[in-house]
């Protein structure tokens, strides 16, 4: 009788260490699948904040476009001629036109014209403002150089 109690012993013992494993499994699954289920929710959250991010990113370089065009429009108001001390350095003066053919942006204008032309366009600026800054600000004697940059086809 006593080896029966010892071999029916045994076999709770199995059975509880399976019942144990069998749990133990369960509980590890369910864990696994919310860390899951977070993660996703958590990448969800990020791809959205990255989205409102770049949004806000080019809202504010079209902001920055604009009231740069409106504090250069204000200067003009006022009899200001040039950019403001505080500005961007003045690009050097174009070669002479005669010696290299028509001027185009992409030769012998500083890269800060092609933008500030650039920007001006984006935040909706009309062309004959954006050749008088470029006039006023860039010492262009030609800014209908301007169509290599806004892709106007007129060149």
């Amino acid at each position: 009788m006593l080896d029966t109690a010892e071999r029916v012993a045994g076999e709770i013992r199995a059975d509880a260490e399976a019942a144990g494993r069998t749990y133990l499994q369960e509980r590890q699954h369910e864990a696994d699948q919310v860390v899951q289920e977070r993660m996703s929710e958590l990448d969800q959250i990020t791809q959205s904040l990255a989205v409102r991010a770049a949004n806000m990113e080019h809202e504010m370089t079209a902001f920055v476009a604009e009231v740069e065009q409106i504090r250069w429009r204000m200067g003009r108001l006022i009899g200001e001629d040039g950019p403001p001390a505080e500005s961007a350095p003045v690009a050097p003066p174009a070669p002479d036109a005669s010696a290299q053919g028509p001027t185009r942006f992409d030769r012998g204008v500083a890269q800060d014209a092609a933008l500030r032309a650039t920007q001006m366009a984006v935040a909706g600026a009309e062309r004959a403002d954006i050749e008088q800054m470029l006039r006023d600000q860039f010492g262009m004697e030609d800014p209908s150089a301007i169509d290599s940059v806004l892709h106007t086809g007129n060149t």
